[in-house]
């Protein structure tokens, strides 16, 4: 008997685990499936994407797009530090920006950097 209080074999423990996790599989997939229809999830492209990396010694600097922002970080034995964060739009005009800035200004200045430990 499979739920009865006799002796308990090996193959009826089996059995009883086995059918618990076919039981949780089945639930959890029904509760993903509905919270997508009924809109619980969220899905406004909160991706994560590489878009630069650079080796710095036993470091590593990385800038990467997280959904509508756009974060640079260092990540190494010392563990991991954010070193700015952007909105992309506002990181697509700095890059706008930045291709003129290959010209020198006519005063000498130059543009002050908008990366450190203080942007967020």
């Amino acid at each position: 008997m499979l739920f009865g209080t006799e002796e308990l074999s090996l193959v009826s423990y089996v059995m009883r685990v086995f059918l618990a996790l076919a039981v949780m599989a089945v639930l959890a997939t029904f509760f993903v499936g509905l919270a997508k229809n009924r809109g619980w999830v969220r899905q406004d492209g909160a991706h994560v994407k590489i878009m630069a990396s650079l080796p710095l010694g036993k470091d590593v600097f990385f800038v990467l797009r997280c959904g509508p922002d756009v974060l640079a970080l260092t990540s190494g034995q010392g563990g991991t530090r954010l070193l700015g964060r952007w909105k992309y739009e506002e990181w697509l005009r700095l890059e706008d920006n930045r291709e003129g800035a290959g010209k020198p200004s006519a005063m000498g200045e130059e543009a002050p950097c908008r990366m450190g430990p203080n942007r967020t």
